[in-house]
Protein backbone atom coordinates (compact mmCIF):
# COMPACT_ATOMS: atom_id res chain seq x y z
CA UNK A 1 0.00 0.00 0.00
CA UNK A 2 3.26 2.18 0.88
CA UNK A 3 4.43 1.79 -2.89
CA UNK A 4 0.40 2.66 -4.61
CA UNK A 5 0.85 5.57 -2.45
CA UNK A 6 3.86 7.05 -3.79
CA UNK A 7 3.00 6.09 -7.21
CA UNK A 8 -0.60 7.75 -6.62
CA UNK A 9 1.26 11.09 -5.19
CA UNK A 10 4.02 11.40 -7.97
CA UNK A 11 1.45 10.95 -10.73
CA UNK A 12 -0.58 13.89 -9.44
CA UNK A 13 2.76 16.07 -9.04
CA UNK A 14 3.29 15.25 -12.56
CA UNK A 15 -0.35 16.51 -14.08
CA UNK A 16 -0.14 19.23 -11.80
CA UNK A 17 3.58 20.55 -13.09
CA UNK A 18 3.40 19.25 -17.23
CA UNK A 19 1.72 22.41 -18.64
CA UNK A 20 -1.04 22.11 -21.31
CA UNK A 21 -2.30 23.99 -23.85
CA UNK A 22 -5.72 24.47 -22.04
CA UNK A 23 -3.57 26.54 -19.89
CA UNK A 24 -2.28 28.61 -22.69
CA UNK A 25 -5.56 29.50 -23.28
CA UNK A 26 -6.18 31.63 -20.07
CA UNK A 27 -3.27 33.49 -20.40
CA UNK A 28 -3.45 37.19 -21.27
CA UNK A 29 -1.55 38.45 -24.51
CA UNK A 30 -0.17 41.34 -22.77
CA UNK A 31 2.13 42.65 -25.36
CA UNK A 32 5.46 44.45 -24.69
CA UNK A 33 5.63 48.18 -26.17
CA UNK A 34 8.24 48.36 -28.74
CA UNK A 35 10.95 50.85 -27.77
CA UNK A 36 12.09 53.09 -29.67
CA UNK A 37 15.89 52.77 -30.72
CA UNK A 38 18.31 53.51 -33.47
CA UNK A 39 20.02 50.26 -34.99
CA UNK A 40 23.72 51.81 -35.75
CA UNK A 41 25.71 50.80 -38.74
CA UNK A 42 27.19 47.37 -39.34
CA UNK A 43 30.67 48.66 -38.98
CA UNK A 44 30.27 50.47 -36.09
CA UNK A 45 32.15 50.14 -32.34
CA UNK A 46 28.21 50.62 -31.18
CA UNK A 47 28.22 46.41 -31.18
CA UNK A 48 30.73 45.42 -29.42
CA UNK A 49 30.70 48.14 -26.40
CA UNK A 50 27.04 49.12 -25.93
CA UNK A 51 26.49 47.23 -22.44
CA UNK A 52 24.08 49.76 -20.66
CA UNK A 53 21.49 47.28 -18.69
CA UNK A 54 22.99 44.13 -19.99
CA UNK A 55 23.47 42.73 -16.41
CA UNK A 56 19.54 42.30 -16.34
CA UNK A 57 20.06 39.11 -17.70
CA UNK A 58 17.90 36.89 -15.10
CA UNK A 59 14.61 37.61 -16.80
CA UNK A 60 15.76 35.47 -19.79
CA UNK A 61 15.80 31.92 -17.51
CA UNK A 62 13.03 29.33 -18.80
CA UNK A 63 11.50 27.09 -16.11
CA UNK A 64 13.03 23.40 -15.77
CA UNK A 65 9.57 22.29 -17.27
CA UNK A 66 9.44 24.45 -20.19
CA UNK A 67 10.83 23.43 -23.55
CA UNK A 68 11.34 19.65 -22.86
CA UNK A 69 12.46 18.77 -26.44
CA UNK A 70 15.25 21.20 -26.86
CA UNK A 71 19.08 20.22 -27.14
CA UNK A 72 22.08 21.86 -27.86
CA UNK A 73 24.45 21.12 -30.46
CA UNK A 74 27.81 22.05 -29.95
CA UNK A 75 31.65 21.58 -32.00
CA UNK A 76 34.41 20.38 -30.32
CA UNK A 77 37.42 21.12 -32.77
CA UNK A 78 40.15 20.77 -29.96
CA UNK A 79 39.54 17.97 -27.77
CA UNK A 80 38.24 19.69 -24.84
CA UNK A 81 41.18 22.11 -24.78
CA UNK A 82 39.52 25.06 -26.56
CA UNK A 83 35.88 25.80 -27.85
CA UNK A 84 34.47 27.80 -30.74
CA UNK A 85 34.90 30.70 -29.47
CA UNK A 86 32.31 32.48 -31.56
CA UNK A 87 30.05 29.77 -31.31
CA UNK A 88 28.97 30.59 -34.96
CA UNK A 89 29.04 27.05 -35.57
CA UNK A 90 26.51 25.79 -32.63
CA UNK A 91 22.92 25.49 -33.18
CA UNK A 92 19.98 24.30 -30.90
CA UNK A 93 17.86 21.27 -31.95
CA UNK A 94 14.27 19.94 -31.16
CA UNK A 95 13.49 16.16 -29.98
CA UNK A 96 10.87 14.83 -32.64
CA UNK A 97 12.06 11.22 -31.60
CA UNK A 98 14.07 9.50 -29.36
CA UNK A 99 16.94 9.12 -31.96
CA UNK A 100 15.80 12.05 -33.83
CA UNK A 101 16.69 16.04 -33.61
CA UNK A 102 15.48 18.55 -36.35
CA UNK A 103 17.83 21.34 -36.80
CA UNK A 104 18.34 23.85 -39.60
CA UNK A 105 19.69 23.09 -42.73
CA UNK A 106 22.60 25.32 -42.81
CA UNK A 107 23.83 23.76 -39.39
CA UNK A 108 24.02 20.46 -41.47
CA UNK A 109 26.00 21.57 -44.06
CA UNK A 110 28.53 23.67 -41.76
CA UNK A 111 28.65 20.51 -39.56
CA UNK A 112 29.15 18.05 -43.12
CA UNK A 113 32.63 19.26 -43.05
CA UNK A 114 33.23 18.24 -38.99
CA UNK A 115 34.30 15.14 -37.84
CA UNK A 116 31.17 13.37 -35.83
CA UNK A 117 33.36 12.33 -33.05
CA UNK A 118 33.73 16.01 -32.84
CA UNK A 119 30.11 17.11 -32.57
CA UNK A 120 28.56 16.57 -29.33
CA UNK A 121 24.75 16.28 -28.56
CA UNK A 122 23.61 18.48 -25.12
CA UNK A 123 20.57 18.12 -23.44
CA UNK A 124 19.39 18.92 -19.83
CA UNK A 125 16.27 20.04 -17.79
CA UNK A 126 18.29 22.99 -16.77
CA UNK A 127 21.78 23.82 -16.66
CA UNK A 128 24.44 22.35 -19.52
CA UNK A 129 27.68 21.91 -17.40
CA UNK A 130 30.61 22.19 -19.30
CA UNK A 131 32.49 19.52 -17.65
CA UNK A 132 29.92 16.89 -18.44
CA UNK A 133 30.58 17.00 -22.00
CA UNK A 134 33.70 14.83 -21.28
CA UNK A 135 32.48 12.96 -18.33
CA UNK A 136 29.15 11.93 -19.27
CA UNK A 137 29.47 9.98 -22.38
CA UNK A 138 28.78 6.79 -20.76
CA UNK A 139 25.72 7.58 -19.15
CA UNK A 140 23.21 10.33 -18.22
CA UNK A 141 23.68 12.03 -15.15
CA UNK A 142 20.56 12.59 -12.66
CA UNK A 143 20.62 15.34 -9.65
CA UNK A 144 18.45 17.66 -7.91
CA UNK A 145 18.63 19.34 -11.30
CA UNK A 146 17.11 16.89 -13.18
CA UNK A 147 18.51 15.07 -15.82
CA UNK A 148 21.73 15.77 -18.52
CA UNK A 149 23.38 14.38 -20.91
CA UNK A 150 25.47 14.17 -24.27
CA UNK A 151 24.97 12.14 -27.36
CA UNK A 152 27.12 10.66 -30.66
CA UNK A 153 26.02 11.48 -33.91
CA UNK A 154 25.28 8.37 -36.03
CA UNK A 155 24.19 10.44 -39.46
CA UNK A 156 23.29 13.92 -40.73
CA UNK A 157 20.24 14.21 -42.98
CA UNK A 158 19.46 16.98 -45.18
CA UNK A 159 16.21 18.09 -46.28
CA UNK A 160 15.66 16.95 -49.63
CA UNK A 161 14.57 20.47 -51.37
CA UNK A 162 17.15 22.45 -48.92
CA UNK A 163 18.92 25.06 -51.33
CA UNK A 164 21.85 27.01 -50.64
CA UNK A 165 20.15 29.98 -52.08
CA UNK A 166 16.67 29.74 -50.13
CA UNK A 167 15.44 29.68 -47.28
CA UNK A 168 12.13 27.72 -47.92
CA UNK A 169 13.27 24.42 -46.44
CA UNK A 170 16.18 25.27 -44.36
CA UNK A 171 16.05 21.74 -42.64
CA UNK A 172 17.87 18.84 -41.31
CA UNK A 173 17.67 16.09 -39.15
CA UNK A 174 20.35 14.85 -36.88
CA UNK A 175 20.45 11.02 -35.75
CA UNK A 176 22.06 9.84 -32.78
CA UNK A 177 23.94 6.62 -31.86
CA UNK A 178 21.63 6.34 -28.44
CA UNK A 179 18.25 7.48 -27.96
CA UNK A 180 17.05 10.20 -25.45
CA UNK A 181 14.19 8.74 -23.61
CA UNK A 182 11.26 11.21 -22.61
CA UNK A 183 11.35 10.96 -18.51
CA UNK A 184 8.75 13.62 -18.00
CA UNK A 185 8.21 16.22 -17.07
CA UNK A 186 11.95 17.52 -17.84
CA UNK A 187 12.55 15.64 -21.27
CA UNK A 188 10.15 15.21 -23.83
CA UNK A 189 9.56 15.93 -27.78
CA UNK A 190 8.46 18.54 -29.81
CA UNK A 191 4.65 19.18 -29.54
CA UNK A 192 3.38 19.82 -33.03
CA UNK A 193 0.26 20.74 -33.30
CA UNK A 194 -1.65 17.76 -35.71
CA UNK A 195 -5.12 17.10 -37.15
CA UNK A 196 -6.10 13.75 -35.86
CA UNK A 197 -8.35 12.85 -38.65
CA UNK A 198 -5.89 13.69 -41.46
CA UNK A 199 -2.21 13.47 -39.47
CA UNK A 200 -1.22 16.51 -41.28
CA UNK A 201 0.56 19.91 -39.38
CA UNK A 202 -2.02 22.57 -38.90
CA UNK A 203 -0.20 25.75 -38.97
CA UNK A 204 -1.32 28.24 -35.61
CA UNK A 205 -1.86 31.83 -35.85
CA UNK A 206 1.43 33.55 -34.98
CA UNK A 207 -0.16 37.22 -34.52
CA UNK A 208 -1.50 38.37 -31.29
CA UNK A 209 -0.67 35.24 -29.41
CA UNK A 210 1.95 34.24 -26.64
CA UNK A 211 5.23 33.62 -28.16
CA UNK A 212 8.84 32.44 -27.33
CA UNK A 213 11.94 31.25 -28.34
CA UNK A 214 13.70 28.58 -26.50
CA UNK A 215 17.47 28.15 -26.47
CA UNK A 216 20.52 27.82 -23.92
CA UNK A 217 22.31 30.55 -22.63
CA UNK A 218 25.19 31.78 -25.32
CA UNK A 219 27.79 34.61 -25.32
CA UNK A 220 27.54 37.87 -26.89
CA UNK A 221 29.74 39.77 -28.82
CA UNK A 222 29.31 42.94 -26.10
CA UNK A 223 30.40 42.69 -22.68
CA UNK A 224 28.19 42.42 -19.42
CA UNK A 225 28.09 45.60 -17.30
CA UNK A 226 29.23 44.92 -13.90
CA UNK A 227 30.89 41.64 -14.72
CA UNK A 228 34.77 41.92 -14.83
CA UNK A 229 35.40 38.06 -14.25
CA UNK A 230 37.50 36.28 -16.70
CA UNK A 231 36.17 34.76 -18.83
CA UNK A 232 33.30 37.02 -19.55
CA UNK A 233 30.51 34.69 -20.26
CA UNK A 234 26.97 35.93 -19.01
CA UNK A 235 25.38 34.75 -16.18
CA UNK A 236 23.04 32.34 -17.97
CA UNK A 237 25.65 30.71 -20.11
CA UNK A 238 24.40 27.28 -20.39
CA UNK A 239 21.58 27.55 -19.30
CA UNK A 240 18.10 27.13 -20.67
CA UNK A 241 16.60 30.64 -21.80
CA UNK A 242 13.37 32.65 -23.28
CA UNK A 243 12.69 34.98 -25.19
CA UNK A 244 9.09 36.44 -25.79
CA UNK A 245 9.30 37.06 -29.53
CA UNK A 246 6.61 38.94 -31.61
CA UNK A 247 6.09 38.77 -35.55
CA UNK A 248 6.40 41.23 -38.10
CA UNK A 249 6.47 42.13 -41.44
CA UNK A 250 9.25 40.15 -43.87
CA UNK A 251 10.51 43.50 -45.31
CA UNK A 252 11.83 43.97 -41.83
CA UNK A 253 14.26 41.33 -41.75
CA UNK A 254 15.39 41.55 -45.29
CA UNK A 255 16.25 45.57 -44.33
CA UNK A 256 18.48 43.70 -41.64
CA UNK A 257 20.33 41.26 -43.91
CA UNK A 258 23.54 42.41 -43.87
CA UNK A 259 24.00 42.16 -40.24
CA UNK A 260 23.15 38.59 -40.91
CA UNK A 261 25.74 37.26 -43.25
CA UNK A 262 27.51 38.64 -46.29
CA UNK A 263 25.59 37.72 -49.27
CA UNK A 264 29.00 38.30 -51.47
CA UNK A 265 30.05 35.12 -49.87
CA UNK A 266 27.27 33.15 -48.35
CA UNK A 267 25.02 31.06 -50.29
CA UNK A 268 22.61 30.81 -47.80
CA UNK A 269 21.80 34.61 -48.19
CA UNK A 270 18.05 35.34 -50.08
CA UNK A 271 16.50 38.35 -50.18
CA UNK A 272 13.21 36.84 -51.45
CA UNK A 273 11.75 34.59 -48.67
CA UNK A 274 8.33 33.34 -49.41
CA UNK A 275 5.94 34.39 -46.74
CA UNK A 276 4.07 31.15 -46.82
CA UNK A 277 7.35 28.89 -45.56
CA UNK A 278 9.10 32.08 -43.82
CA UNK A 279 8.18 34.63 -41.14
CA UNK A 280 10.35 37.45 -39.71
CA UNK A 281 10.59 37.99 -35.61
CA UNK A 282 11.29 40.40 -33.19
CA UNK A 283 12.34 40.37 -29.31
CA UNK A 284 10.98 43.60 -26.88
CA UNK A 285 12.60 42.88 -23.97
CA UNK A 286 15.19 45.56 -23.35
CA UNK A 287 17.78 42.78 -22.74
CA UNK A 288 18.42 40.10 -24.41
CA UNK A 289 18.62 39.16 -28.34
CA UNK A 290 17.96 36.14 -30.54
CA UNK A 291 21.17 36.00 -32.87
CA UNK A 292 22.47 33.29 -35.49
CA UNK A 293 23.58 30.90 -33.04
CA UNK A 294 20.11 29.96 -31.85
CA UNK A 295 19.44 28.69 -35.41
CA UNK A 296 17.36 25.69 -34.75
CA UNK A 297 15.51 27.04 -31.74
CA UNK A 298 12.02 26.63 -31.44
CA UNK A 299 9.41 29.43 -31.88
CA UNK A 300 6.31 28.34 -29.54
CA UNK A 301 3.42 29.82 -29.74
CA UNK A 302 0.92 28.50 -26.97
CA UNK A 303 2.71 25.72 -26.00
CA UNK A 304 2.79 24.58 -29.66
CA UNK A 305 5.91 24.24 -31.75
CA UNK A 306 5.25 26.89 -34.98
CA UNK A 307 8.90 26.95 -36.51
CA UNK A 308 12.14 27.35 -36.05
CA UNK A 309 14.81 30.28 -35.89
CA UNK A 310 16.92 29.50 -39.17
CA UNK A 311 18.81 33.32 -39.27
CA UNK A 312 19.80 36.01 -37.30
CA UNK A 313 22.74 38.68 -36.52
CA UNK A 314 26.35 37.03 -36.17
CA UNK A 315 28.34 37.34 -33.74
CA UNK A 316 29.36 40.25 -34.68
CA UNK A 317 26.24 41.96 -34.42
CA UNK A 318 24.98 39.97 -31.85
CA UNK A 319 24.47 42.58 -28.50
CA UNK A 320 22.03 42.10 -25.52
CA UNK A 321 21.03 45.76 -25.91
CA UNK A 322 21.09 46.33 -29.42
CA UNK A 323 18.38 43.84 -31.36
CA UNK A 324 17.88 42.87 -34.59
CA UNK A 325 15.00 40.83 -36.48
CA UNK A 326 15.25 37.45 -36.78
CA UNK A 327 13.95 34.84 -39.75
CA UNK A 328 12.25 31.56 -38.94
CA UNK A 329 11.15 28.60 -40.92
CA UNK A 330 6.75 27.93 -40.28
CA UNK A 331 5.71 24.69 -39.86
CA UNK A 332 4.25 23.78 -43.41
CA UNK A 333 8.56 23.61 -44.37
CA UNK A 334 8.52 20.67 -42.03
CA UNK A 335 5.55 18.74 -42.75
CA UNK A 336 7.69 15.88 -44.30
CA UNK A 337 9.45 15.05 -40.67
CA UNK A 338 5.52 14.75 -38.84
CA UNK A 339 3.15 13.49 -42.03
CA UNK A 340 1.87 10.17 -41.12
CA UNK A 341 -0.45 7.24 -42.75
CA UNK A 342 -1.35 6.74 -39.06
CA UNK A 343 -2.19 9.81 -37.50
CA UNK A 344 -3.22 8.53 -33.90
CA UNK A 345 0.13 7.57 -33.31
CA UNK A 346 2.08 10.40 -34.66
CA UNK A 347 0.02 12.48 -32.19
CA UNK A 348 0.76 10.06 -29.50
CA UNK A 349 4.58 10.65 -30.60
CA UNK A 350 4.41 14.60 -30.77
CA UNK A 351 2.04 15.76 -28.08
CA UNK A 352 2.74 16.44 -24.53
CA UNK A 353 -0.93 15.95 -23.61
CA UNK A 354 -0.42 12.55 -24.85
CA UNK A 355 2.32 11.88 -22.58
CA UNK A 356 0.39 12.95 -19.90
CA UNK A 357 -2.30 10.54 -20.43
CA UNK A 358 0.22 7.83 -20.83
CA UNK A 359 1.33 8.72 -17.09
CA UNK A 360 -2.67 8.76 -15.92
CA UNK A 361 -3.41 4.95 -17.33
CA UNK A 362 0.50 3.78 -15.97
CA UNK A 363 0.37 5.17 -12.38
CA UNK A 364 -4.51 4.64 -12.41
CA UNK A 365 -4.80 3.19 -9.38
CA UNK A 366 -6.01 -0.13 -10.86
CA UNK A 367 -3.24 -0.79 -12.36
CA UNK A 368 -1.38 -0.02 -9.20
CA UNK A 369 -3.58 -2.35 -7.58
CA UNK A 370 -3.07 -4.99 -9.82
CA UNK A 371 0.99 -4.66 -10.28
CA UNK A 372 0.94 -4.27 -5.71
CA UNK A 373 -1.35 -7.04 -5.79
Amino acid sequence: MQLQASINLYFWWTIIKVPSAKQASRVVYEPEKQLPSTTPASNANDWGKKNDGSQYLGLLFAGRYEFQWIVDIRVDLHGGKEKDTDQELWSVGNLITSKSVLTTCKAAKDLSSIQKTDIKILFASQYLLEDHVDTSISGDKYDEDGIRGVRMVKLIKQHPRCSPKSLMYDASIIVLQKPILPWLPTIGYTPVPLDPSTGMVRQSKLTHQLCYVASFGRKYNNPIKNQDKEPKKPHLFNFKVKYRVYVIDLPRCNAALNFMCDSANDDFCDQNPNSEYNSCFEVRAKVGSVCDHDRGAPVVCNDEFVGMVIRGANYIHCNTILHLPFYTLNLPSLEIYFKTDRPEEASLGTSELRHVQIFRILFSPIIVYLLHW
